[in-house]
């Protein structure tokens, strides 16, 4: 299945979203965000630990005041798995940007994968996005990632201990 030319709906105004929460259960289904990052097709690319998080979601999901007239900041704003992100946000940030939700910015690869399944007769299929990159010609997500804090001996896959970071000023490298 495809190629980078089947990707051509992407705006140049894009942002691929994902958070980081604490750890999820039956009574915390909407658990604090540690860390949101961002990517842009231009190759922006940031990290911002707990702190930041709500002044970055205002600016992803925002106006740009720099433009006449205003116009919002992304008109594309990507997930994979997105609602359980847009419900982390909503439940910690409720009041942030809403017209994001008005104006239809939103958009998730790993539901827009499944509907493909589906139209193609497909009963199931893997829907990680280190599984639906490569069918778009994207490579997968790097899964081996590894830091160090020094108030936490050893080192630490930070894809699922991002916990480890909550409340820190900086996360260490090498995110």
């Amino acid at each position: 299945m495809g190629d980078l030319a089947r990707t051509s709906a992407l705006s140049s105004r894009a942002i691929a979203v994902d958070t980081e929460t604490a750890k999820f259960d039956r009574a915390f289904m909407a658990p604090y965000i540690v860390c949101l990052q961002w990517g842009t097709p231009d190759g922006q690319h940031a990290v911002v630990p707990t702190a930041g998080v709500r002044d970055a979601i205002e600016w992803i999901f925002g106006i740009d005041p720099a433009t006449s007239p205003p116009q919002a900041r992304f008109d594309q704003i990507w997930f994979h798995n997105g609602p359980y992100d847009i419900a982390c946000i909503l439940e910690w940030y409720p009041d942030v940007a809403p017209d994001a939700f008005e104006r239809g910015a939103f958009l998730d690869t790993m539901y827009l994968q499944r509907m493909i399944q589906i139209a193609n007769g497909e009963m199931a299929g893997p829907l990680g996005l280190d599984m639906v990159a490569p069918r778009w010609g994207l490579p997968a997500p790097d899964k081996h990632i590894e830091a160090t804090h020094p108030d936490h001996p050893g080192v630490h896959d930070v894809r699922t201990s991002f916990g480890l970071w909550y409340g820190a000023d900086e996360i260490p490298e090498p995110w």
